[in-house]
């Protein structure tokens, strides 16, 4: 498991790699909702950074957007770096 903190981090990095993607389809939180099996709750919590993402929603969010899962790793991945690291990382 992570440190909260390292949790928090990768949380949000997935968010806005999510809402990132809705943006860019042009995707109203409720059209996700009907048509990717996600309640519009959810959604909000998983751009935000508020709860932990299940594979399962990833999987149906690549399928909603028709993008692999690699993609939805690779956009993760850029906001992942966008972060300033965390303070115990530095020395």
């Amino acid at each position: 498991m992570f440190p909260k903190s390292t949790h928090t981090k990768q949380s949000k990095a997935l968010g806005k790699a999510i809402k990132q993607l809705r943006i860019i389809h042009n995707f109203k939180p409720e059209y996700i909702a009907i048509h990717m099996g996600l309640s519009v709750s959810s959604l909000y919590k998983m751009e935000k950074g508020l709860t932990c993402v299940r594979f399962s929603d990833i999987h149906k969010i690549s399928k909603g957007f028709k993008i692999s899962l690699d993609e939805i790793g690779l956009l993760y991945e850029r906001e992942l770096e966008k972060m300033p690291p965390h303070p115990e990382n530095e020395d």
